[in-house]
């Protein structure tokens, strides 16, 4: 990275955070990038202390969708999220338990834009203003040899390679014991559970693995959603 002359790394938060651990570890820096955008991801507390403590940077991300309906964005100055209403209009509800919702209606699809689509997102607000973004957030799980590997790369794996996954959940319960449930595709009738398997070894090694074929997995009560990644280590 030093010797390509970047200015701007555009990554993960929990790449940012891994990435920013193995520096502080192994006594680097970054010597010419000078701005660090993260997406896709929750940017965690955590995380954007870490990665603003060992490269002085501070660390902004933004939040869309595939939908293109809604976008906003952060800045240098705090972790607030600034709506871009050039690109869509927001109108947000209380949902009753300190959270809003987002219903959201995007300007740049010209074909097809979504009116008034209901995300499904639910955020943190203070006097008008979004403080913070309950999306996706994983943990991160760690590897037989100690490597952390963040949940973008069970994502794009599961994604690319595995069709016949129709939803999952990682749960890591020791350092040594990782059960993996999923919910498989109705037009898929094989077996898949050795291709899961060494998938996961192929990343996080020689462990104890748990493979589940299941009916459902079931969503988060509040938010309606379901945490595809759990440590229950760290």
């Amino acid at each position: 990275i030093n010797e390509g002359n970047y200015q701007t790394m555009c990554t993960y938060p929990s790449s940012a955070y891994i990435f920013a651990c193995l520096c502080e570890e192994q006594n680097l820096s970054l010597r010419t990038i000078k701005k660090i955008h993260t997406t896709s991801e929750v940017l965690l507390k955590q995380w954007y202390d870490k990665i603003k403590q060992v490269f002085d940077i501070t660390p902004c991300g933004h939040y869309g969708q595939m939908e293109k309906s809604s976008f906003m964005h952060q800045t240098e100055d705090s972790r607030d999220f600034h709506q871009n209403l050039e690109y869509g209009v927001d109108e947000f509800y209380d949902n009753g338990d300190g959270t809003y919702g987002l219903i959201a209606t995007g300007f740049i699809n010209w074909y097809m834009p979504f009116l008034r689509y209901k995300t499904e997102d639910t955020f943190i607000m203070e006097d008008g203003i979004v403080k913070e973004i309950n999306g996706r957030t994983s943990d991160i799980l760690v590897s037989a040899d100690g490597c952390r590997l963040p949940g973008v790369n069970f994502y794009s794996w599961i994604d690319k390679k595995m069709p016949a996954i129709k939803l999952f959940q990682i749960i890591q319960n020791s350092e040594k014991d990782v059960t993996f449930n999923y919910v498989q595709a109705p037009q898929y009738a094989y077996d898949i559970g050795e291709e899961i398997l060494s998938g996961l070894k192929s990343r996080l090694g020689d462990m104890n693995y748990q493979i589940n074929m299941v009916e459902d997995i079931k969503r988060d009560e509040k938010t309606n959603k379901f945490k595809s990644i759990i440590n229950k280590v760290i």
